[in-house]
């Protein structure tokens, strides 16, 4: 699958072998199931397009990151019932978030770096580093797990009645406002250096400016 686009024909019968090896392995988790479930629609077409090899090396990719999500070093924060902006509410609301670097004395040297679209921390850490723009000898690096990523409160890891798909619709102000008291309440920061992400990571971004200036 990791030669798309070139002349070799993709073997369909063994992606077929390698799902049911996977689901047999892994036949629990539940972002793991609904990947291979997923998966096996695309397969199923039986036309190995180069549409469809992309979306297969995708849904592959996204089966290892949700089996070895190498996510470690984080902390996760209850706030316990959140009501949402769009009327519903989350009765254990948990935010996963991960930190580098140290905070200074006055506590002015803050920058939150949210996740994007169903990323986790590990996608964001490449842009973290010595002598980087998010360089930890310099800044306190807040990197904070959206909601529904798998880490943060979402449909796979809430209870029921709100677990898979009776989650709560949530929102951007949503993420930033729990964002926001987890900064305030949790690590006693009065204010932010920077807040900065790109895809939705940037949609967060720009909901933190229109509603903390």
């Amino acid at each position: 699958i990791a030669k798309i686009g070139n002349s070799d024909p993709v073997d369909l019968d063994s992606i077929k072998q390698a799902i049911k090896r996977l689901s047999f392995q892994f036949p629990n988790p539940e972002r793991v199931h609904f990947l291979l479930q997923d998966l096996q629609k695309v397969v199923d077409e039986n036309q190995l397009t180069l549409e469809n090899e992309i979306k297969i090396f995708l849904k592959f990719n996204n089966i290892y990151r949700a089996i070895y999500p190498q996510n470690k070093g984080y902390n996760i924060h209850n706030f316990g019932h959140v009501h949402l902006q769009r009327g519903g509410s989350i009765p254990d609301a948990k935010v996963a978030y991960k930190t580098f670097g140290t905070l200074n004395a006055d506590k002015t040297n803050v920058i939150v770096y949210p996740t994007w679209y169903s990323g986790f921390f590990v996608d964001n850490e490449w842009l973290i580093g010595k002598g980087m723009a998010l360089d930890p000898e310099q800044y306190f690096i807040i990197i904070v797990g959206a909601l529904g990523n798998g880490l943060s409160s979402s449909p796979s890891n809430t209870d029921e009645p709100y677990d898979r798909s009776r989650f709560p619709n949530v929102t951007l102000y949503d993420n930033v406002t729990l964002q926001h008291r987890l900064v305030t309440e949790v690590l006693g920061v009065k204010k932010v250096k920077l807040v900065v992400g790109w895809s939705m990571g940037a949609q967060q971004s720009f909901q933190w400016g229109a509603l903390y200036p």
